[in-house]
């Protein structure tokens, strides 16, 4: 009979059996016993022998990869079982993947049949069997982890001649050894073995020196290629594999690609699929300075590999499609060759082919959060542990699959006690969301042990936020400390941070500690420290000013598409930081407008307010609304504040104080303090005519409860000082203020110094108060600085109280002491109020100009503290900003005759606040107004 219809002759008669397989596989041939193949020595017992443990291995695959189902593959196994005994010549053995239903849905692994399946494969003396036992076993897949099993399957494959056993031998016994002589034993016999010339042991030992041994084996990548080259001498295929890989990038020997891409030429056409890898692998990094990649020539070697059978090859060939790597884009292709991977039970396919789904990866352009959970949950069971994680998370969270908080906690529990860092951060995180800072700490400190650096920055950060006790920011700073001196940059960061503002009088804050830690995490990388050292360097924090440089560094962080860069370079050019010689804010604006268009709230902002202003750009108050409209619509409690302080200012050409209100109320329902303080100001005062403390004590008490240190040290000073119509609640006030003066309130030190004895509110005791304020002052309180120097200026501080005589000599001294600590803003600031005091007519135009340099959210307070230092000014700079708006047509003189009024009237009808210029140019109302004309 011909051999090809003897073939197709037994094909067919195996298949016509199959339907009958379950009953009758275990007794097919039970009519004629037959000797076991153990029994027969002959060289066609032992083809065959090889031959079924080849359809063992496949099985042992299929249940690995999930792509036969439990029944079949028991038929499988018993038909096949059935057939070893049986020793009647058989020229070919029909494969499990031609006999049985694949699975396009792969099912979850069967850890149990492969197990059994590959130990069939062994026990008919498949070295290929015994190496993949033992390598489950060495890495605990499948199988609980066991170095002494997985010694013994790797010296039989290696008795079996196994071409990788040998190095799996020396490792399992170096794991194995109890004793750090042992270790030292085996790494001497395997030594000697290499020295002696088995290429095994030398391709063996030479990988140990390649990788290195801990403290038992120092790395030494030149005597391992002098073992692989030696061992590839003698025909050991896997060295000549690794001395053509370090030849091509230069590993323990000079870079020679083109020679070591000859020798794995050679290796794959022999027929070498790692070899061929190899070659696609170098096509697609280049060799720096050698050889420039080639995309092209990667994905046609790739894709070889992959017709081959390959599932790496399948798996680069589709990653390089679906991305376009270098490569024609070809999104169908590139998932049909992942696809194939994956039925072959390939992890890796299956977790990009999760990724690809999955919308919070970098790399998904198609997102399906079920489908990409699909995907992670079939790696996940194939022993792939980033799938595991993944799977977990989404299973907590409930993405693309219903939450299961106890299963998957469960899961992430099991990864985190196999040492796996991010599943103990993510556990950390959801305890943190469930208000359990006990238990979140202790996944964290988990993460920590783990070697995660993410972990010590957060436990710090988790310490002080749960109570900022002087053991909690100690114990913060230490874990900081640590994670650093490791070199991670976010401890930096939350370093120079700290130093910055500390949270605990028991460190004191230092600016040129915090500007060394901001600039050695910016010199690592680390994009928000270069932001800070940058703007640190603008304004001679913590180290020289270097304007030249921080400009530099911010202009290439914008121009990396960071827009907090470009907002604080608007910053810089509007004179809100650094030592500019005036301002330019059409610059200012572009660097705005640029973040704006990056998508930063804060900068589209700004952007809408600098047009209804006319700020460094055309006036536009009906788009620099709509911007603000839009950011308040979308929830921007920001906006909701600046649409709030335009419309009760008249900055949009209009007045409109029960709007006003309605979004200063929204902003503070949202959470914004800004808003609730302005509340507070609007009804203690009576800005909009209407005065209600109690009112003003409740809007406070909301921004404290949300954090506000500003919010309680003026609740303290209203109490203190009775403005709240509680008498019996001055020492609560005091208390308070003492409170806010120790959290690093400067005015609350300030306004201390005006109490008697610390006790009472000082009744315009002059003395005492004067003696009280520059204590704190000479103390290096700046507010007080301040304070003192309002004090000579003026005679009274700002409750009319005559604390000194008018001595701007003095005001002048007192400046002097501390202008080294100010911002030149404000320095020009105290200048201006000190020169004004005794200026004359013909220099007020003067003063114009300098407060125009000013920035314009410090205008306003200024020009309150104008129409105190000199009233004529503020009257003539008032004149001057109702002449440009149309209102006033005489020369400004600075008196407030009839014209002024009648002006200042004109204005108030314009902006339909008529109503409260009834009570004068200068009442409460007016004045509000009249201050943010400027």
């Amino acid at each position: 009979m011909r051999r090809s219809t003897c073939l197709g002759l037994i094909a067919a008669i195996t298949l016509a059996l199959w339907p009958r397989l379950g009953q009758a596989a275990g007794n097919l041939h039970a009519e004629t016993p037959k000797p076991g193949l153990g029994d027969c020595p002959s060289a066609p017992c032992q083809v065959i022998t090889q031959s079924f443990a080849s359809v063992f291995l496949e099985l042992g695959d299929l249940h690995r990869s999930g792509r036969i189902d439990k029944r079949n593959g028991e038929l499988a196994y018993t038909y096949y079982s059935g057939l070893v005994s049986d020793v009647r010549p058989v020229l070919s053995v029909i494969r499990p993947s031609q006999l049985v239903e694949i699975l396009s849905d792969p099912i979850p692994p069967d850890a149990a049949a492969t197990l059994r399946a590959y130990s069939k494969a062994a026990e008919l003396g498949s070295a290929e069997g015994s190496m993949r036992l033992a390598r489950l076993y060495f890495d605990g897949v499948f199988v609980e982890q066991d170095t002494a099993k997985a010694l013994s399957f790797a010296k039989k494959a290696r008795l079996l001649g196994h071409s990788e056993a040998e190095f799996l031998v020396s490792i399992a016994s170096i794991r194995n050894a109890d004793t750090e002589t042992g270790v030292l034993s085996h790494i001497a016999n395997l030594q000697n073995l290499a020295e002696m010339g088995d290429p095994q042991a030398q391709y063996a030992f030479g990988l140990m020196l390649l990788d290195g041994g801990d403290e038992f084996l120092s790395e030494d990548p030149v005597k391992a290629f002098e073992l692989f080259e030696k061992s590839a001498n003698q025909g050991h295929e896997a060295a000549q594999l690794h001395a053509a890989r370090m030849k091509i990038f230069g590993i323990g020997t000079p870079s020679q690609p083109v020679s070591g891409l000859l020798k794995a030429g050679a290796l794959a056409a022999s027929g070498s699929m790692d070899a061929l890898l190899l070659i696609a692998e170098t096509y697609a990094r280049g060799v720096p300075g050698s050889l420039e990649p080639n995309p092209k020539g990667a994905l046609e070697a790739f894709r070889a590999a992959a017709e081959q059978g390959s599932a790496t090859g399948q798996v680069r060939a589709g990653e390089m499609l679906i991305l376009g790597l270098g490569v024609e884009r070809n999104v169908e292709q590139g998932l049909d060759l992942l696809r194939q991977a994956a039925n072959a039970g390939n992890t890796e396919a299956l977790y990009k082919l999760g990724a690809h789904y999955d919308p919070e990866s970098k790399d998904s352009p198609q997102q399906d959060l079920a489908t990409a959970y699909h995907y992670y949950r079939q790696a996940a069971e194939g022993g792939d542990v980033w799938a595991k994680l993944k799977a977990a998370w989404m299973l907590l969270e409930g993405r693309g699959v219903p939450a299961d908080i106890t299963a998957a906690t469960r899961e992430l529990d099991e990864l985190t006690n196999s040492g796996n860092a991010f599943a103990a951060e993510i556990l950390a995180a959801h305890y943190e969301t469930q208000s359990d800072a006990v238990a979140a700490k202790t996944y964290l400190e988990k993460a920590a042990r783990a070697g995660s650096l993410d972990a010590q920055v957060q436990i710090g950060e988790l310490s002080i936020q749960t109570e900022s006790t002087e053991s909690n920011v100690l114990a913060a700073l230490e874990h900081w400390q640590e994670a650093a001196r490791l070199g991670s940059t976010d401890a930096m960061y939350a370093l120079g941070e700290f130093h910055a503002a500390p949270t605990h009088p028991a460190v004191s804050s230092s600016t040129q500690a915090a500007y060394q830690h901001f600039q050695s995490a910016a010199d690592a990388g680390h994009v928000w420290a270069s932001l800070k050292a940058a703007t640190m360097l603008l304004e001679g924090q913590g180290t020289d000013p270097d304007e030249e440089a921080g400009l530099r560094q911010l202009k290439g962080l914008a121009m990396g598409g960071l827009p907090d860069a470009s907002v604080v370079l608007a910053d810089y050019y509007s004179g809100r930081i650094g030592r500019i010689d005036g301002t330019d804010l059409a610059r200012a604006f572009g660097y705005l407008d640029h973040a704006a268009k990056l998508g930063h709230a804060r900068a589209q902002i700004r952007v809408g307010e600098m047009l209804v202003h006319g700020s460094g750009v055309m006036r536009d108050v009906s788009e620099g609304l709509r911007i603000l409209e839009t950011s308040a619509g979308a929830g921007n409690a920001e906006a909701m504040l600046k649409l709030a302080d335009m419309l009760a200012r008249g900055h949009a050409d209009k007045l409109d104080i029960e709007a006003a209100l309605a979004f200063y109320n929204a902003a503070g329902d949202a959470g914004n303090i800004d808003a609730l303080v302005r509340l507070a100001e609007v009804y203690r005062w009576g800005l909009f005519g209407t005065t209600d403390r109690r009112r003003a004590h409740e809007y406070l008490e909301r921004a404290a409860a949300l954090g506000s240190k500003y919010a309680g040290f003026m609740i303290g000073q209203g109490l203190a000082e009775r403005n709240f119509g509680k008498p019996e609640s001055v020492e609560e006030g005091i208390e308070l203020l003492q409170h806010a003066a120790q959290s690093g309130v400067s005015e609350a030190t300030a306004v201390l110094a005006s109490l008697v004895d610390g006790k009472q509110p000082a009744k315009c005791r002059p003395k005492i108060m004067l003696d009280q304020l520059s204590d704190v002052a000479a103390a290096g309180s700046i507010e007080a600085s301040l304070r003192l120097v309002a004090a000579y200026r003026d005679g009274q501080d700002d409750r009319g109280c005559e604390i000194a005589r008018k001595d701007l000599n003095k005001a002048r001294e007192a400046l002097a002491d501390v202008a080294d600590d100010l911002t030149p803003e404000t320095l020009e600031i105290q200048n201006i109020l000190i020169s004004l005091k005794t200026a004359q007519r013909s220099s007020f135009p003067e003063f114009h100009s300098r407060i125009k340099a000013l920035a314009p959210d410090t205008r306003p307070r200024v020009m309150q503290q104008v129409i105190r230092a000199n009233p004529n000014a503020f009257v003539y700079l008032l004149q001057l900003e109702l002449q440009e708006r149309g209102f006033y047509n005489g020369n400004p003189n600075g008196l407030l005759t009839s014209s002024t009024i009648r002006s200042v009237n004109a204005l108030c009808r314009s902006l339909g606040a008529a109503r409260f210029c009834r009570n004068g140019p200068f009442s409460t109302e007016v004045t509000t107004i009249l201050f943010y004309l400027f």
